[in-house]
């Protein structure tokens, strides 16, 4: 009856060694989704090394349960509590040093074609990282804010996504999937960017602004030149909220605005506050590209 109670006593250690490997699988579970889906985020560089401790830690928990399977005796409660002290000290140590020494770079390079920007970290960059006939370049915003996903704290409000990028590509314009797709939708027809008819015009409103010729169709707002190039695209999901793909030189702008709907004054205006913020990212030096590697 004693032997029974004292070994009782001893699985006290190890189920707090369950649990320290419970806890464990859970951190290298939570580190890896956050490494994979936030991979510009504060800490960033140094997610893959927390990932590996935590998940070596689950790896020795079970091996340490199975060697207090094997041989049930007084030495379980000083190798137990010699495995979460010692594990611990070690990951805390690890976690501050490697906070310390992991800093990520500021910027990185994306390229449009084969011109080079360095995007801020902060605004999440995506897109190429080398040069190419289809590369481009994203940044993402708090859509409430304007401010850069990593900056701020991106929250939500009825009716506005919580997040939204702006996109630079060198596809035209009616190459974008969202502008070929509205206007074969609504029955218009085009050849490149030039607007060549409408098959149905009795569902599509006609307006102008500023001497452009505009028209509209199944939430989709499109504004084109005298000669009938289009000139952008805005989809408006209510009314307080657009996402406008727009021609430049160097492709196509794809951006947010909350402007309302058949609002161009707004949407040329988000659109030069866009293109002034890309352009300031740009490489202006030769080596510029070279600066900064992923």
């Amino acid at each position: 009856m004693t032997r029974i109670r004292r070994n009782r006593w001893l699985l006290v250690p190890m189920a707090l060694v369950v649990l320290a490997a419970i806890c464990g699988l859970l951190l290298s579970v939570m580190l890896g989704i956050g490494a994979f889906y936030n991979p510009y985020a504060d800490g960033s560089a140094f997610a893959p090394l927390r990932f590996w401790i935590a998940s070596a830690f689950v790896v020795i928990a079970v091996l340490v349960l199975l060697g207090q399977a094997v041989v049930l005796s007084r030495m379980t409660r000083r190798v137990s509590a010699a495995f979460v002290l010692g594990y611990g000290a070690l990951y805390s140590a690890a976690m501050l040093i490697g906070s310390a020494l992991s800093v990520p770079p500021d910027s990185y390079v994306r390229y449009v074609v084969d011109q080079p920007y360095l995007v801020p970290r902060h605004y999440s960059p995506g897109g190429q990282s080398q040069p190419g006939p289809e590369s481009g370049l994203w940044a993402e915003f708090c859509t409430t804010s304007g401010q850069p996903v990593y900056a701020d704290t991106c929250r939500h409000e009825m009716g506005f996504p919580r997040v939204e990028n702006v996109q630079l590509t060198p596809k035209a314009l009616t190459d974008a999937f969202r502008v070929s797709f509205a206007l074969s939708d609504s029955g218009i027809r085009f050849d490149g960017d030039q607007i060549t008819g409408f098959a149905a015009r009795d569902r599509i409103a006609f307006w102008s602004y500023d001497g452009l010729d505009g028209f509209s169709a199944r939430n989709t707002h499109y504004l084109m030149d005298d000669e009938r190039r289009l000139l952008l695209a805005a989809y408006c999901a209510g009314d307080q909220y657009c996402t406008v793909h727009m021609a430049v030189p160097e492709g196509t702008l794809r951006f947010p605005s909350r402007g309302g709907v058949r609002d161009p004054r707004q949407w040329i205006r988000d659109a030069e506050l866009y293109r002034q913020l890309i352009e300031s990212w740009r490489c202006l030096s030769p080596a510029c590209a070279v600066e900064i590697r992923e």
